[in-house]
């Protein structure tokens, strides 16, 4: 037992032009899901690559949008009243259509209303 560490500490440098901006109004940020674990996280504008077409967002829409996915992934009240076949396929075209447009939620849903 006295190997045994339960903190380890580290010590970092950064200079301060090496920090990405971050302000309420700019749209900075993307967000990426894992398909596999279904997580979602986002990422600062400055870590895509040049050919990836991301949808940009400020810090408030971007935390939005992941409370929506995390609840479209874990909850299904949501899809109560709307019209499909498969849940998992209504979960990913709905994740992948909150992520690669600027369309609401309930937009989205409206398109599987009858």
């Amino acid at each position: 037992m006295t190997e045994f560490k339960n903190q380890n500490n580290t010590v970092a440098f950064a200079k301060w032009i090496d920090f990405y901006a971050n302000d309420d109004t700019s749209k900075l940020f993307f967000i990426k899901v894992n398909w596999e674990t279904q997580e979602v996280n986002f990422y600062h504008k400055l870590t895509a690559s040049d050919s990836a077409k991301v949808i940009l967002r400020n810090a408030k829409e971007t935390a939005k949008i992941i409370r929506i996915i995390k609840e479209v992934f874990t909850e299904t009240d949501w899809a109560k009243y709307l019209q499909f076949d498969d849940l998992t396929i209504l979960r990913k075209e709905v994740v992948k259509e909150l992520i690669d447009s600027e369309k609401s939620f309930l937009e989205i849903k409206k398109r599987y209303l009858n």
